[in-house]
């Protein structure tokens, strides 16, 4: 059965992170045990608390830090966790067995029902800090999807502010003042135009043939989104080509996040095989790495600006997971050999969940920067003082 690990790490711990920047050294707290099977997504609030799909026993579930949490659902199977927010408001779908589809649930209500029972298929995005639940549904005909639709809790965006319920539309994300990034496809003229809310953010500006997809928006209200052709997409900040702006040329490439200080995390395609993550115009990943990695991808980055991101070894012919520099799994498990690897989220105070499979069974880890002792901090700054042998008069403040 699942093994809950109870932590012992304290605010104080993240607040010393805070103050001062991203740590190099990382405690990694083993925080749950499941099968060998993949359970799927799972996610991370900034306190700490960890919401996980994981299989115990050859059954997927919800675990609450180590609490069944979907034992209370007899009519639902198969469920997957897409957030958990400091109120510990919880956002997930799940297979209902009573229609036998899918379905997006906010804590305990069935948002699917509510607002579009019909779904054939609808996937879960994002949950804000005010408690704001992101998701996508369609539906049509029967098994497939002619309609896809972009819902903030119960608004259905492509009829609210679009007044076109027949179009289609995919989300984005959504901050935390309740703005929605998304896209909206007019199927009379096949032309899709990304939006903030009600406001038409891209008007075109591509040409009519581009192609466009939302990715991320910051509480400022700044949005990161893909677009151009599919052999050559470009990032964007706002209507600023981040990709000619870094790069001064043309390459495949996509925005992965930005946040609330408007740094962007992005990765461009440099060979076939060989994919560079990008921070601003920073690249992350070449002097980790080099060239050995393939598809290296960012993940997600916080308010820091420490970027969890990923890519797969040609070396040892496996996938690693890095926060900045520091390769977690090689950190947390040395030598142990695994045959999986794969990163959640990463909390605004550095946490990271993650987890790997070894030993036939998954194991999930809490991993926490550890600052410099603010002591050690103090003293370094006093030696060169102490060594300091004083002479003259004092001068005038």
């Amino acid at each position: 059965m699942g093994e809950w690990k109870r932590l012992g790490w304290s605010a104080s711990l993240c607040l010393g992170a805070f103050i001062q920047g991203p740590a190099q050294q990382y405690r990694h707290d083993l925080v749950f045990v499941a099968d060998a099977q993949f359970g799927g997504y799972s996610a991370l609030n900034n306190k700490g608390d960890v919401f996980l799909s994981a299989v115990v026993n050859g059954k997927t579930d919800l675990y609450l830090n180590g609490v069944n949490y979907t034992s209370q659902f007899s009519n639902v199977e198969s469920p997957q966790a897409f957030g958990i927010n400091d109120k510990g408001d919880l956002l997930w779908q799940g297979y209902w067995k009573a229609d036998g589809r899918n379905k997006v649930w906010l804590n305990s209500t069935n948002l699917t029902n509510q607002v579009f029972s019909g779904a054939t298929l609808v996937r879960a995005f994002q949950l804000n800090q005010q408690g704001d639940a992101l998701w996508e549904g369609c539906g049509g005909i029967i098994d497939q999807c002619s309609t896809q639709y972009v819902f903030k809790g119960t608004t259905n965006y492509n009829y609210d502010y679009y007044s076109q319920l027949l179009d289609g539309a995919g989300a984005g994300a959504i901050n935390d003042l309740g703005q929605v990034l998304w896209q909206h496809q007019d199927f009379s003229n096949g032309r899709t135009q990304i939006y903030v809310d009600r406001t038409n953010i891209t008007n075109d500006m591509l040409g009519p043939q581009a192609e466009y997809y939302a990715k991320d928006i910051n509480n400022l209200g700044n949005v990161v989104w893909q677009g151009g052709t599919p052999q050559f997409g470009h990032a964007f900040f706002n209507t600023t080509d981040i990709t000619l702006k870094y790069l001064g040329r043309d390459e495949g490439s996509e925005p992965q996040a930005v946040n609330n200080h408007d740094q962007v995390l992005w990765y461009y395609l440099r060979t076939t095989s060989d994919f560079v993550v990008m921070l601003d115009g920073k690249d992350i990943s070449t002097p980790v790495v080099g060239t050995t990695n393939i598809g290296s991808k960012g993940i997600n980055l916080n308010d820091r600006g420490d970027v969890l991101w990923s890519g797969y070894s040609t070396i040892d012919r496996r996938n690693h997971i890095y926060v900045n520099g520091l390769d977690l799994g090689v950190d947390a498990l040395g030598s142990q050999p695994y045959s999986y690897i794969a990163a959640f989220d990463i909390n605004q105070n550095g946490q990271v969940l993650w987890s790997a499979k070894y030993n036939n069974q998954t194991y999930y880890y809490l991993s926490t920067p550890v600052p410099e002792p603010a002591g050690w901090v103090i003293l370094a700054a006093l030696v060169p003082l102490l060594k300091t042998r004083r002479t003259g008069k004092p001068g005038r403040g």
